[in-house]
């Protein structure tokens, strides 16, 4: 499911061109343990608050989002080897 995510790149789902299923969304944002409120952006008073830039992972997330989507597969493939490694 995610590697489907992976597979297509990330831009379409970002620009609203593609959708992105309820399933998918919610095991994404258990892979990266967070919610799916801080995925989607409808947390605000939160991260109003914040001052600063981006926390590092959301800013190596965008950039992979502007990867090719070859780059974007390979990437997306050695996180899910990683956190099956550490899931064990």
């Amino acid at each position: 499911m995610l590697q489907h995510a992976a597979c297509t790149g990330y831009r379409p789902y970002e620009g609203g061109v593609s959708r992105i299923a309820v399933e998918t969304l919610a095991q994404l944002a258990e892979t990266l343990q967070t919610n799916v409120e801080d995925l989607i952006g409808t947390r605000t008073k939160r991260s109003a608050g914040k001052r600063g830039p981006a926390p590092k992972i959301q800013q190596q997330l965008e950039q992979i989002g502007r990867l090719p989507v070859t780059k974007q597969r390979a990437i997306a493939q050695m996180l899910d080897a990683m956190l099956q490694q550490h899931a064990s």
